[in-house]
């Protein structure tokens, strides 16, 4: 059984011991319900391995790329992730489940892949390239999201309680989004800026765009190299604890596995959706 689907398994287990259960997604507030519920379609097939080689056969990615350089690039915007309903992640915590997985506007991603194509040293003129670097920008963001809740469900599954993900999230990160306390979007930055020359974008060009973002995704570098394992053990303590500055930090880095690389090799298999229009609100 893949990792995710045993975790999965163990968290309906916990959730149907558990009547007091809400199923309400509080991520809902933040990235907007017209965004949140409009219509979405899986963008890749559920046993795609999303490496570098396999991505340059995917349907989505080529109409990316051949719709580059009729786009317009605006080297000046921002890409906010969730703030900017760029990308989302929604868990697998609430039900229903059907759409769990790593959310992408499909606009911001052409967005992205033309700026990439415009101003990135070596994605110039590249555009299959400047695609997929587009794709890895917001999906590493987002994987670490899967990571975290990946942790949070571990500390369920010891403790035997099903409301720590949920109560973090409403209590302590909703409530810090935005600023420069949300410790999860900081280090999910970092995260990306860490493996972002693995997908062939720049990093000098990187680290200058997430540091005009918006407070909390923009104080990245302040976790780099050995300082990541000093945010990874806060963070954990802060979902453990439901508290944003609790007593101590648990040495329990290693539930949020940020090393191994992503794929259905390890066990992960992340679901990837494609939006392209809001809901109407009506």
């Amino acid at each position: 059984m893949m990792f995710t689907d045993d975790l999965i398994q163990q968290i309906d287990h916990l959730q149907k011991s558990n009547e007091e259960n809400d199923d309400y997604d509080p991520l809902v507030s933040i990235i907007t319900p017209e965004w949140y519920n409009s219509q979405c379609y899986s963008a890749f097939d559920y046993n795609t391995d999303l490496t570098w080689n396999n991505l340059k056969k995917e349907r989505l990615i080529y109409d990316i790329a051949h719709k580059i350089e009729n786009k317009s690039v605006d080297n000046n915007s921002k890409m906010n992730f969730e703030s900017d309903f760029c990308s989302w992640y929604k868990p697998y915590h609430f039900l229903p489940r059907n759409n769990w997985g790593i959310h992408i506007r499909y606009y911001s991603l052409l967005s992205i892949a033309a700026r990439f194509n415009s101003k990135y040293p070596n994605l110039k003129s590249k555009i299959m390239d400047s695609a997929r670097a587009a794709f890895y920008y917001l999906y590493l963001h987002e994987v670490f999201h899967y990571l975290v809740e990946n942790a949070a469900s571990i500390i369920e599954i010891v403790i035997g309680k099903e409301s720590t993900y949920k109560n973090y999230l409403s209590k302590i990160y909703v409530k810090l989004f935005n600023t420069s306390d949300c410790l999860e979007e900081t280090l999910a930055n970092c995260y990306l800026f860490d493996r972002c020359e693995y997908h062939f974008i720049d990093k000098v060009f990187l680290k200058e765009d997430l540091l005009r973002q918006n407070p909390g995704y923009n104080g990245f570098l302040k976790y780099e190299g050995v300082e990541f394992n000093k945010g990874i053990s806060k963070l954990v303590s802060q979902i453990r604890s439901t508290d944003t500055k609790p007593i101590f930090n648990l040495p329990i880095e290693n539930i949020l596995d940020t090393i191994k690389p992503i794929d259905k090799a390890h066990g992960h298999s992340i679901p990837v959706w494609i939006h392209e229009r809001a809901k109407p609100l009506h």
